[in-house]
Order: C-alpha cells, then sequence, then structure tokens
C-alpha cells in the first residue's frame, strides 16, 4: 500500500513558515475535494487536527482521509468470508444462488485490492438467465469446481488482502510510470517496471527497478531485454500470448525474494490482455493467466498495475522485434469550423493558449502539434495514453519543458479513461465530451471547470463520424494545483 501524506503543520514561533505557505493553495483544493466526497456518502465533517479529516463507517466500509484508505469493517468481512464458506460447502448451486457471493464480491473488490479477477469464474457461472426456471435451476459439475477452486484461495488470504485496504485517490498506472522516470515517486513506495511482449515463439521481456537499469532476473542477459522464454502450450490467440506472457515475467521476477509490497507496473501493448489480466475474463486461457499472475502476487505480497502503451514503444525499447500493423492513417471524426471557433473564444476567455491536440490525425487535427491513434506523418506522439504525463512536455519547437493545455475531443469509448487520466496527471485544457449529466467523467469537468458551452445535438456540427453524435458540452477545465505558473506556457502556443 501507499499514501501520500500531506504536509504537515508548522511548530514556528510566527505559526506559519515559507514552506506551509508554498503547499496552503494544494492543500485548500484537496479540502475541497474531499468536502465533496464527504457531503456525496453524507458523512459528518470531523475537524480532529486536520480541518478535512474524515474517519468514519459508511454502509460497511471504513473510510479515512488522512491515511486516504477504504478498508471493510469487521462485520463486513465476517459476512463476506460466512458467505464464502458457505458456498464452498454446497454440491449444488443455482444461477440465483451464485449471484449472491458474486455481488458481495464485486461490491468489495473497491476496498480489497486484487479481489475482482477471482469474481469472474462466479460470474461465468451466473451466465445469462432468460426465465425464473433457469434463474433456479441447481447445476454442478466443472463449472461449480473451478467457483470452489478461486473461492478457496480467496478465503485462505481474504484476511490478509482486506487489511491492507485500498486507496480512494489511487495514481494512474501512466502517472506513476512518470513519477519513476523522472525520480520523484513518494517516499517509501517501490516500483519496479515489467514490460513484455509476445509471439507465438515466446516471450521476450525487461524487469527494471530503475528506468536505465535492467534487473537480469536468471541470469542471461541481452542488449535490451532481460529474458526470453517460451510457452509450454500452444497458444493460437495473441491476446491469449500477451496475457500469458505477462504472467510469465511476473512469476520469473518473483522467484527472486523480493520485498513485500512492491507495485509491480505492467506494460503492454494488448489492451485486452491487461484488462483481463486485472479484472478476469470469460476466456479460459486468459482467465488462467490472470488467476496465476494474482495468485503469485498476492502470496508474494506484491501488488501489479497495468500500463497499456503502443506497439511503436515496444519496438523501440528494443522489446518487439518487428513493427506492428497498424492502420497507416486515420479519418475522424472532427467538430466543425463554428465549435473550434466558440473552443478559441472560451480559451481567450480564461487566458489560455491551446498548444496541443491529443487526439487526432493528420486530416483533422486542429493544432500544429498533435497526437494520434496511429503512427502519421508529422504525428508527435502515437497514442495520447502511451505520453510520460499530460500537464508538461518538451517542446519541440523552443526545445524546453513547458505546461501543456490541450485540446480533448476524444472517441466517445475512452472518455472516462481520458477524464481520469487528465485528473491524475493535474493536466488542463478544453474537454468537448457527449453531455451525461450523471455520468462521473461530466461531473468531474463541471467541478473542475472555468467556463463551459452546452451544444445542441446537430449532425452539420460534425463530420467523419460513423455513429449519431448527441448532445455535447465544452469545458475549459483546469485540474493543477495553484503551484503551477500560468506563464508557464510555450510563447508559440496556438
Amino acid at each position: 500500500m501507499y499514501h501520500n501524506e500531506y504536509h504537515g503543520e508548522c511548530v514556528g514561533s510566527d505559526g506559519g513558515c515559507a514552506e506551509c505557505a508554498r503547499h496552503a493553495p494544494k492543500a485548500e483544493i484537496e479540502q475541497a475535494f474531499t468536502y465533496e466526497v464527504l457531503d456525496d456518502l453524507h458523512m459528518r465533517r470531523n475537524e480532529k487536527g486536520h480541518s478535512y479529516a474524515q474517519r468514519g463507517e459508511y454502509i460497511g466500509v471504513e473510510i479515512d482521509t488522512v491515511k486516504r484508505w477504504f478498508k471493510l469493517t469487521v462485520k463486513k468481512l465476517a459476512k463476506l468470508k460466512a458467505c464464502i464458506v458457505e458456498t464452498l460447502g454446497i454440491q449444488q448451486c443455482s444461477s440465483r444462488d451464485m449471484s449472491k457471493p458474486h455481488g458481495k464480491m464485486m461490491n468489495y473488490s473497491a476496498c480489497v485490492q486484487r479481489l475482482r479477477p477471482f469474481t469472474a469464474p462466479l460470474r461465468a457461472y451466473i451466465g445469462a438467465p432468460k426465465s425464473d426456471w433457469e434463474w433456479d435451476l441447481p447445476r454442478g459439475g466443472t463449472e461449480l469446481a473451478s467457483v470452489k477452486r478461486v473461492l478457496t484461495f480467496v478465503n485462505k488470504h481474504i484476511d490478509t488482502m482486506a487489511s491492507l485496504g485500498a486507496s480512494i485517490w489511487p495514481l494512474e498506472p501512466s502517472t506513476l510510470m512518470h513519477l519513476w522516470v523522472t525520480g520523484r515517486l513518494p517516499e517509501g513506495m517501490r516500483v519496479v517496471v515489467i514490460t513484455w511482449d509476445a509471439s507465438e515463439h515466446g516471450v521476450a521481456f525487461a524487469i527494471r527497478e530503475e528506468p536505465h537499469r535492467i534487473l537480469h532476473c536468471i541470469g542471461r542477459a541481452f542488449d535490451n531485454v532481460s529474458s526470453v522464454a517460451t510457452f509450454t502450450d500452444p497458444l493460437k490467440v495473441q491476446a491469449h500470448r500477451e496475457g500469458w506472457g505477462g504472467a510469465m515475467a511476473v512469476q520469473m521476477f518473483l522467484e527472486s525474494a523480493q520485498p513485500r509490497g512492491t507495485i509491480l507496473l505492467c506494460v503492454n501493448d494488448c489492451a485486452p490482455a491487461l484488462r483481463a489480466l486485472q479484472k478476469g475474463s470469460s476466456k479460459p486461457n486468459l482467465q488462467a493467466a490472470s488467476e496465476q499472475l494474482n495468485i503469485d502476487c498476492i502470496e508474494a505480497g506484491q501488488f501489479p498495475m497495468f500500463l497499456h502503451v503502443s506497439g511503436e514503444s515496444l519496438v523501440a525499447a528494443g522489446i518487439d522485434d518487428e513493427s506492428r500493423s497498424k492502420a497507416r492513417s486515420l479519418k475522424g471524426p472532427a467538430c466543425s469550423d463554428w465549435i473550434w471557433e466558440q473552443a478559441l473564444t472560451m480559451a481567450s476567455e480564461v487566458c489560455w493558449g491551446m498548444t496541443v491536440d491529443m487526439f487526432a490525425a493528420s486530416c483533422n487535427a486542429r493544432l500544429p502539434r498533435f497526437m494520434t491513434w496511429t503512427n502519421e506523418a508529422l504525428s508527435e506522439q502515437v497514442d495520447a495514453f502511451a505520453a510520460r504525463t499530460w500537464d508538461s512536455s518538451q517542446c519541440p519547437s523552443c526545445g524546453v519543458r513547458h505546461s501543456e493545455c490541450g485540446w480533448y475531443f476524444p472517441p466517445s469509448a475512452v472518455v472516462d479513461k481520458c477524464v481520469k487520466r487528465s485528473q491524475s496527471d493535474g493536466a488542463r485544457g478544453l474537454f468537448l465530451v457527449p453531455t451525461n449529466y450523471k455520468a462521473p467523467y461530466w461531473q468531474a469537468l463541471r467541478r473542475a471547470a472555468r467556463a463551459r458551452l452546452e451544444i445542441a445535438s446537430n449532425p452539420q456540427l460534425y463530420k467523419w463520424c460513423g455513429a449519431p453524435v448527441g448532445r455535447h458540452t465544452l469545458f475549459a477545465v483546469d485540474f493543477t494545483s495553484s503551484e503551477r505558473r500560468d506563464g508557464d506556457q510555450c510563447p508559440q502556443a496556438f
């Protein structure tokens, strides 16, 4: 577990110091955000030594905004264990009966780290009943045996897993990578980066404790990778290979004695495999790989996190010996000139200059600097999510690292991911997103917005869209702390 501690109170004669003053604006922002969380949970604020502190219990979950973790209460943990033991003792079970332990495990997975992958066999057992008769039909066999196998392991380790709790505001993997590369990890946090790529011939992986030093786990050193291993079973689907490649790489790393509490940042270019390793899968091979990786990490006391990168980055790192077959161009969607004029006006009103188009293509980029999903001409970065951080970069024009102000018009499938990454990196810019007042991404943008504009549903305002376009909202949002200077931008900002 890791926690980012707030700056302590000053004990000087004048009641304050320059360091406290420097942290004051950031503390006020975090305090206001904490108050919103407490209000949403209908909890009373507690001012025992910390104006923003809260220690309390809500629907069976202990919440501590000072230590910044969620934990299950003893009573809730006892109920979860009793439900697991009850399921282990039955010989036949219906879908309705299985939905009870599945629901409890899913609900508590936000408070118990690494529990989520073990819910997949229960979900597969429930299936998709179409009638009450199917819901209540008792059955057993190999499906129930698979469920009992994972529940036996969970029951053995649930006390330890629950006692560690889970972070209220976890770092995004991309943010963690940036902090690791720049040497700015919080004190006491240990991160090991495991990068791998798989093919039908085997898996190559690099294990690094430091950005420029490879840890050779089994003694065979190569120029760019720490080891190469082959698969024991034929895996015909590439996602299966990538999933098992991650499990093998982690297993190799854990063969040597490692300190407990390490964060294993697993880096790969196959999104389905990473999603399966993190949350489980309905595919047997991917689920087996996910269980193997998480079982190894739980028994060794390590914490896996998963970061998706582009295939080109693995080629550049020497992990992949051949380039990825990707489309060379991408067309759309794009906004109209009218929307772009509104964006420029809004940016001018808040005194910002946009510097980079984060989700674009050569045919629809609105700024000279842009990032694409594919390797296109003049593209500054392949896949914005592979960028080290969104709040700053080394400008290709002036050669100086400075603050960014992005133009964000992400594909609808990654809007939520885009906003989470922006919050995690402390980015700022103009966001054009679908209007959904109840969506977490929309509420997060509204809270941090300096200006906003509602745009009615009008197909004429967009082009190259494969699906109907509904209402959108244009936000000018600043997720940065007050410590960042507005004059930190490149003078050549658009």
